[in-house]
């Protein structure tokens, strides 16, 4: 970190990756969710949910489910991310209705039936090539915030490879992947291959709404932008205030109560990045309130007409500082044009009395950032488009006037599956230090995504091949249990 907080900023950003909290869907990689009043099944919920935490390009119409099916929260299709809430389309099946009953035999007398269990391969690969960049001098480099240090030629930002599925009420997600620095000053996540998510959910669909609870590696609902699916961000990485000032993912346990059109989370997390085990005397605790009416508030690349507000706390304690963080976000989009607004603001205080090591920060430091993203989405005769032009801003001591104030543009397409799964796009960014040492460090990036499943094709009907083999369904009927 620059400025006072040079040395200590790495270990204050927690770790990249969708999965909405509340609906707890994201990096990626990941979901978010939206408050729902009754669960109904649609074909997206059976497709997509990340990493670092989780899209449709349009609203499926609504399936009758099966009547003995029981419903489950749906699969998590991305990074993560992986976090969608859509009030319109209650994200708690996990399986398709027409796979909910085993078949009978002609004739014979019906019998209650068990659901058929949905499993569902989980695939996303991003590639980035850098086309051109104006800071090629090594000694000169600046090497700050929102600046990945790519030079000239390919790398591979995000890679994931896992299942998610369900059975009733419960849903789980393992993923493992890889998941570049966000810039140079970055020290997580590892380049090398670790868990993404790992974790299991409970749903309880109720007249009053739908009550989950998760537990293991999971999203945290705290950032509208942190919560949305990699999968689903028009530039592939999120904005530098969104990466520095909310958490993605960590090993923990939340619970969320989604109501028609309000969603309130609350969770409890390590806070430090492991998942073998807290290594610091406190834990973290982050709560988020959404409102939301009209498609989903936890992506762009949507048409229907949307308002969703949002608003998370943040407060963690670590072995020689404790932090506070609030932020507060707000989508709103008509006829296919999306304006995103975020900001954040976070506290961070050395210990009075540190046991182990000196506090990371001498004296109390506030970190200021946000960000405000205007985009389009336009269904095509091939794929769908999405020109976006994003802005965003982060202070790491708004105290000192130094490198640590930085300015981040992107302007550009993303072109979503022109082929069945693939994405492709292109941006120039700007990077801008407003106070310090000053660098020329702009560049053009060319990026393609793919992805399995996609919101435009559901995943293979594995029940129905077997039954076309002439296999035995999956699922017994009960009075055979």
């Amino acid at each position: 970190m620059r400025g006072s907080l040079h040395g200590g900023a790495a270990p204050l950003a927690c770790l990249a990756l969708l999965l909405p909290a509340h609906s707890l869907a994201q990096d990626a990689d990941a979901p978010a969710p939206a408050p729902v009043d009754e669960p109904v099944e649609t074909e997206e919920s059976a497709v997509e949910a990340e990493d670092d935490a989780p899209a449709p390009a349009a609203a499926p119409e609504a399936e009758t489910p099966a009547p003995e099916a029981a419903p489950a929260p749906e699969p998590v299709a991305d990074d993560a991310h992986d976090h969608h809430h859509d009030p319109e389309e209650g994200h708690v099946v996990a399986f398709d209705p027409a796979l909910a009953a085993t078949p009978q035999a002609p004739g014979a007398k019906e019998k209650p039936h068990q659901p058929v269990p949905w499993l569902t391969p989980n695939a996303q690969i991003q590639t980035w090539f850098t086309a051109w960049d104006q800071d090629e001098d090594v000694q000169a480099d600046p090497g700050g915030y929102g600046d990945p240090e790519h030079d000239l030629g390919f790398n591979i930002p995000r890679a994931r490879l896992g299942m998610s599925g369900g059975w009733k009420v419960v849903d789980f997600a393992v993923r493992f992947g890889t998941t570049r620095p966000y810039d140079a000053v970055s020290n997580d996540p590892s380049t090398s291959v670790q868990l993404v998510d790992a974790w299991a959910r409970v749903s309880a669909p109720s007249k009053g709404g739908v009550t989950r609870f998760m537990v293991g590696q999971i999203p945290i609902a705290y950032s509208r932008e942190s919560m949305m699916s990699s999968n689903d961000l028009v530039f592939q990485e999120r904005a530098v205030s969104t990466n520095w000032l909310a958490p993605v993912r960590d090993l923990g346990a939340a619970l969320s109560h989604n109501w028609k059109w309000i969603g309130v989370t609350a969770g409890v997390y390590n806070g430090g990045g492991s998942l073998f085990g807290d290594d610091d005397p406190g834990v973290q605790f982050v709560g988020r309130l959404d409102i939301t009416a009209g498609g989903d508030g936890f992506r762009t690349n949507d048409e229907r007409d949307t308002i969703a507000f949002g608003v998370g706390y943040l407060y963690n304690k670590r072995l020689t500082t404790q932090e506070q963080r609030v932020n507060v976000d707000l989508l709103g989009r008509i006829k296919g044009i999306t304006l995103l607004i975020e900001g954040g603001m976070g506290f961070v205080s050395p210990d009075e009395d540190p046991t182990v090591l000196p506090p990371d920060v001498p004296e109390t430091t506030r970190r200021l950032g946000g960000m405000a993203q205007l985009s389009y989405y336009k269904e095509t005769k091939i794929g769908a488009i999405e020109p976006a032009v994003r802005f965003s801003y982060f202070d790491d001591a708004t105290h000192l006037k130094d490198n640590g104030d930085v300015g981040i543009l992107h302007a550009g397409l993303n072109w979503r599956e022109p082929l069945p799964f693939v994405d492709v796009g292109a941006a120039y960014i700007h990077r801008e230090e407003f106070q310090g040492r000053s660098t020329q460090n702009d560049s053009v990036r060319v990026f393609f995504g793919l992805r399995y499943p996609s919101r435009r094709f559901k995943p293979l009907d594995l029940v129905g091949l077997f039954r076309k083999a002439g296999t035995k369904p999956l699922a017994a009927p009960a009075s055979e249990g």
